[in-house]
């Protein structure tokens, strides 16, 4: 009886993550918060990799916000914030940002509460952008 309680338990569980394969190459396998609530956070840069350079220092003090009612901030280290909106493309492997008439999106390499990895390659796959992200404390 224990046993097939414990069973039941653990199935019920793996039912109730987001998912059982991960759309992510560098994971988490599975994940019991939605990817919209892993994505919903203040962020900092940890690591800033574009044009063949890491430009992470150029980020220290920068801030993405990215709130549940869809809309994205990038603030800079003095007052001057961007805003736009954002969305969950591509089943939820990817992460658009849209500024203006401007749209950019992200691959998701990794999506935890506390981490998270963007990527994008320019059009002629030459340079390719990567973020580390990670809440600010």
């Amino acid at each position: 009886m224990k046993q097939s309680l414990i069973l039941l338990t653990c199935c019920l569980l793996l039912l109730s993550c987001e998912r059982i394969d991960s759309k992510y190459p560098e994971g988490p396998l599975v994940s019991v918060y939605p990817a919209s609530d892993r994505v919903t956070n203040t962020w900092e840069w940890a690591y800033h990799f574009d044009e063949g350079e890491n430009r992470s220092g150029e980020y220290a003090d920068s801030t993405l916000v990215i709130s549940d009612n869809n809309v994205v901030q990038i603030c800079g280290s003095g007052d001057a914030c961007r805003e736009g909106t954002w969305r969950l493309i591509s089943k939820r492997s990817r992460l658009q940002f849209i500024f203006g008439q401007e749209a950019i999106a992200y691959d998701i390499d990794m999506l935890k509460k506390n981490e998270m990895w963007l990527s994008v390659k320019d059009a002629d796959s030459v340079s390719t952008v990567i973020w580390q992200l990670v809440p600010v404390e």
